[in-house]
């Protein structure tokens, strides 16, 4: 078993944009990016984080994925500083699931492509997923806590 966490604000994956562009030789050539710009940098942080736990080579066998993606909680989860409190307080009627946009399939799929080459040889081999995806408590960092397991 592998556990590792991922500090920084999930990303999605998934979505691609399609450029068609003329080549030198008069050729249309055809380039895809991510429409996000933000999962570069997540990927990066993930897979630097999963090789500072493990060093061997990649899994090539069953595996069980478990994420809990931990998403930053906005201001208005938090009762206002006054004259009594001088740091905010999270309010007793803020949420603890994160039901709003990314989506948990879209946040596994940038996590999963990230770790193909280092945690597996394909992604097909994860045959069994558990995500969940709630506010990050109170003094703890947005980011990922990962669990692979072999089956």
């Amino acid at each position: 078993m592998t556990t590792f966490f991922v500090q920084g604000v999930p990303q999605p994956g998934g979505s691609k944009r399609a450029f068609a562009f003329k080549r030198k030789n008069g050729k249309l050539g055809v380039a895809v990016s991510d429409a996000n710009p933000k999962v570069h940098p997540w990927r990066t942080d993930v897979r630097a984080a999963f090789q500072a736990v493990f060093q061997g080579a990649p899994f090539d066998c069953p595996l069980e994925l478990k994420v809990v993606f931990t998403m930053p909680r906005p201001k208005g989860h938090y009762l206002p500083v006054s004259k009594r409190r001088s740091e905010p307080v999270l309010r007793d009627d803020a949420p603890v699931w994160h039901v709003s946009r990314p989506d948990a399939t879209k946040l596994l799929r940038a996590l999963e492509d990230a770790l193909t080459g280092l945690a597996w040889t394909d992604d097909c081999l994860v045959v069994s997923q558990r995500v969940q995806k709630r506010y990050a408590d109170d003094g703890q960092a947005p980011g990922a806590y990962v669990t692979i397991e072999v089956m």
